[in-house]
């Protein structure tokens, strides 16, 4: 859809206005126009074009009419997470595990292969390859169904996907994880360091949802960080910010419980006492 709606100023407003009208669907049951008006700030007649070129795009469905009340019932309408599918893949030193989702991250199958931190780099690229080709064979799926792929690695990635350096696996410096993943998913793909992501799921679905500003810390075999501030993923000056990914939390405001203009730190070990814990900064 990004693709299609590119390439002018106005077509960038459509394409704006198109996200926010997704984000304030996904999540919930359905809606009103009304109601998706209100929460987005876009008048009713440009809230109306947008839901009716999302249902032509097969992105947005009819969800029924409110019953009751005078006059016609009001259509709602819902997001549709099967409209698509997308894969994430876990590069580690133990294992290699490919999952496919729909586009609310729903799992829909997953596969684990086993591997050693010894292991060279051809030996992992050939159990990636497998952890992709048995989870898409689970899921009922071609490469060709997948939308987008998402790459968590250790190590710094560059924006174009490459692998800058990584001192946890032997031979894995300079590998072109967007390029090999493209060979059996012909779709965009995300690479990123495993840590930063892990801190995105955290604020997306984890313990800090609620929160804008928060520290994943990550404790185990290795160690590693993720930081996120204003709801965006920060990058130290090592790595190119040739992409930006957005924490989801970021879309609405927190609730009166937890203040999104407080830092968070979040911390998750790896191990036999695997524990998560949350709290706001400065909290005791």
């Amino acid at each position: 859809m990004a693709a299609e709606m590119s390439g002018g100023d106005l077509s960038r407003l459509r394409q704006l206005n198109a996200l926010a009208v997704i984000k304030v669907l996904q999540g919930r049951s359905s809606l009103t126009l009304t109601e998706v008006a209100k929460r987005t700030g876009l008048s009713r007649a440009s809230t109306e074009d947008v839901v009716r070129e999302l249902l032509q795009k097969g992105w947005v469905a009819e969800a029924g009419a409110t019953a009751g009340g005078v006059g016609r019932p009001a259509r709602r309408y819902r997001f549709r997470a099967d409209a698509g599918r997308v894969l994430g893949i876990d590069i580690g030193g133990h294992k290699i595990r490919a999952v496919a989702a729909d586009l609310d991250g729903n799992v829909q199958h997953a596969a684990r292969v086993p591997v050693t931190p010894a292991m060279g780099r051809l030996e992992r690229l050939e159990a990636v390859d497998r952890a992709v080709t048995e989870c898409l064979e689970g899921a009922g799926l071609t490469g060709g169904d997948v939308w987008a792929s998402g790459v968590g690695t250790t190590g710094l990635v560059d924006g174009a996907g490459k692998v800058m350096l990584s001192e946890a696996l032997p031979e894995w410096t300079g590998v072109d994880l967007a390029a090999h993943v493209r060979r059996l998913v012909p779709a965009p793909v995300l690479v990123e360091n495993d840590s930063k992501l892990a801190a995105l799921a955290e604020c997306w679905r984890g313990v800090a949802r609620y929160a804008k500003d928060m520290v994943f810390l990550l404790a185990g075999l290795r160690t590693g960080a993720g930081l996120v501030i204003d709801g965006k993923l920060h990058r130290g000056s090592a790595t190119p910010p040739a992409r930006s990914a957005r924490c989801p939390c970021s879309a609405g405001s927190a609730p009166r419980s937890i203040s999104a203009a407080r830092p968070a730190t979040c911390s998750r070990p790896r191990g036999r006492a695997t524990r998560r814990r949350w709290r706001p900064c400065g909290a005791t």
